[in-house]
């Protein structure tokens, strides 16, 4: 009797320990999202622009940003990581224009205010250059007038590389 009960009760102890680990070992892992590595749609780009450019104004003396938000594709060393870059056109006030070090405050205050206002930007690249203005605006009028990203994806990488040049 005493034998019987010592074999039902490891029976019930094993019954019980056994779908445990099981279940431990189906765990469904979850992909990991890296950060930056974001799939953000065209429609989203848009909406993040418009909020961005409407941050980018709001800073004192900035009278109008145009901000176009791209992909920028894999990092440096072969990652396949894509990023998001925010290109801002400013025009600041006109008394501002010939004071070199308060046009770079300015420019410097709205790249840490776009930052911090969208989490997913990786970087900023701003510009106060009138010429740099003029191709934000044409790819940003090309975006919403709906055109294909595709066709304006060299724009965009030589605009991004130009910027990052003159930062």
């Amino acid at each position: 009797m005493k034998k019987i009960c010592l074999v039902i009760l490891c029976l019930v102890m094993l019954g019980i320990t056994l779908p445990g680990c099981q279940g431990a070992a189906r765990k469904p892992q979850t992909p990991q999202n890296p950060q930056g590595n974001l799939d953000v749609s065209a429609s989203d780009r848009r909406m993040m622009a418009n909020q961005l450019s409407k941050t980018a104004e709001s800073v004192p003396d900035v009278q109008k940003a145009t901000v176009v938000v791209s992909e920028a594709g894999g990092l440096p060393g072969g990652g396949s990581t894509k990023t998001l870059v925010a290109m801002v056109g400013l025009t600041v006030s006109s008394g501002l224009s010939n004071d070199a070090n308060k046009v770079s405050t300015i420019k410097q205050t709205v790249a840490d205010k776009l930052k911090a206002a969208d989490t997913r930007i990786n970087q900023v690249l701003v510009t106060t250059d009138p010429t740099m203005i003029k191709r934000i605006n044409d790819v940003a009028a090309g975006i919403i007038e709906g055109k294909p990203i595709q066709s304006l994806e060299k724009d965009i990488n030589t605009l991004t590389n130009d910027l990052k040049k003159q930062k």
